[in-house]
């Protein structure tokens, strides 16, 4: 019996574990107005917060040399490529989220935002406006 509930509780670490880690690593992200991809962002943990930087721009002309113009500071006149967008989540149950912490360089804002995983593959991408919301997909890359 004892070995039953000392294999279980390891599955139980070994799978928060996982989910915990499973959102860092590189993920397609895709413009919502066309559904096409629109970049290659990296998610990573530092200090037990989550953050997310550009690493690459798809389909864009000059992709790797654009900025963010007419952005707010810390962003302002930066590289798109590296330019860190998520800020310090903080891992609440099977989610990452917090307050403004969610940088779009299209809108030149912050919002809300909660992010989490529909599978291993999959990473969904919630954004906050007020009561509304709008959720995105991201795939991973392999």
């Amino acid at each position: 019996m004892k070995r039953i509930v000392l294999f279980l509780l390891t599955m139980v670490v070994f799978c928060g574990l996982a989910l915990a880690q499973g959102v860092t690593g590189k993920w397609k992200t895709f413009d919502p107005e066309t559904d096409e991809p629109s970049s290659i962002v990296e998610l990573f943990i530092e200090d037990g917060k989550l953050y997310g930087k550009i690493i690459k721009v798809l389909n864009a002309e000059n992709g790797e040399n654009l900025k963010c113009e007419d952005c707010p500071e810390p962003w302002k006149n930066k590289p798109i490529v590296g330019l860190q967008f998520i800020n310090g989540m903080e891992k609440k149950g099977n989610k990452w989220s917090g307050k403004k912490t969610l940088f779009s360089r299209k809108k030149k804002k912050t919002y809300d935002g909660a992010i989490w995983l529909k599978n291993e593959d999959v990473l969904k991408l919630r954004i906050y406006v007020g009561f509304i919301h709008v959720t995105k997909e991201w795939q991973r890359v392999k």
